[in-house]
């Protein structure tokens, strides 16, 4: 996941600002998960959340509408600032890879997609 026009609040607001976002955004996203589940910040405004148990796209759409309305609150409250967006790229194991590395790749490229398409969140699609 990244967080679309994160830029704009740390050019805005400076990245103190930025930074805070952050930190008040992590509780909510734990909040979608299951005890099961992990959420990792990898720098930036870029997250990875690992789904134990997910087998195929409907398992996970559940989770990833969570994530999304949890974006709903504005990122900085006392400033009146809009509601935060962001690209969701999502592969699945076994389906899409079966390595680590190649699923972290194949989610990258849905996120991508995900932001040209002006979507919230694709599915890795090989074709």
């Amino acid at each position: 996941m990244d967080l679309d026009n994160f830029k704009q609040i740390n050019d805005r607001f400076g990245h103190a600002s930025g930074d805070k976002v952050l930190r008040q955004l992590a509780p909510r996203l734990r909040g979608c998960l299951r005890q099961s589940d992990t959420v990792a910040r990898l720098g930036g405004d870029e997250f990875a959340f690992v789904l134990e148990g997910i087998l195929d796209q409907a398992d996970c759409l559940f989770i990833v509408q969570k994530i999304l309305r949890s974006l709903n609150e504005p990122a900085m409250p006392d400033a009146g600032d809009d509601p935060l967006s962001a690209s969701i790229g999502i592969s699945i194991f076994p389906t899409d890879a079966d390595e680590i590395e190649l699923l972290i790749k194949y989610a990258d490229k849905a996120m991508y997609a995900a932001k040209r398409q002006d979507g919230h969140f694709r599915f890795y699609d090989a074709m």
